[in-house]
């Protein structure tokens, strides 16, 4: 089951393997707007076990570097630059941070995301440079849409008919 967290899953963000805890300054701010954070969890027993999670942002620009995601941050506290509906983030939904803990689960984290966000503008990650990262994204329907200096791109298509 697709979960929208919130700070009780602040400890899981903690173990985040591709981007550091402070990246946005507090690690609570990734449960802020234009902030989000998703798991996949299952019941287990008489409790859950979180099998993927996935850190979003909603932007109105494609990040490339996590300077990016800090300008982002900034604009959607309120603070700096007066964009209009930056609170809210833009109409691309930005999976910069994505791991799973059971074999599968990143495919059906993405493929829930994708899901979730069919109404999106574009759904655009921000991925490390990594060949892991490349053949994950490219296996699940993604495409390079550009090469940084910090990071990659990829984009998944949108289906017209879902």
């Amino acid at each position: 089951m697709l979960l929208k967290c919130d700070l009780d899953f602040l400890k899981t963000i903690e173990q985040d393997p591709i981007r550091p805890v402070e990246l946005l300054g507090d690690p609570k701010r990734r449960f802020e707007m234009p902030f989000e954070v998703y798991a996949l969890v299952e019941k287990q027993g008489f409790g859950t076990a979180t099998n993927a999670v996935a850190c979003i942002a909603h932007a109105w620009f494609v990040p490339e570097t996590e300077d990016d995601l800090m300008e982002i941050a900034h604009a959607g506290s309120g603070s700096g630059c007066a964009l209009a509906g930056a609170a809210e983030g833009g109409d691309i939904v930005v999976p910069y941070s994505l791991w799973s803990n059971k074999k599968g689960y990143g495919t059906l984290m993405i493929n829930a995301l994708l899901h979730k966000f069919k109404d999106a503008g574009k759904i655009i990650t921000m991925s490390p440079k990594t060949e892991m990262a490349q053949k994950f994204h490219e296996s699940n329907g993604a495409f390079l849409l550009q090469s940084n200096e910090e990071s990659n791109n990829f984009e998944y298509p949108r289906n017209s008919g879902d």
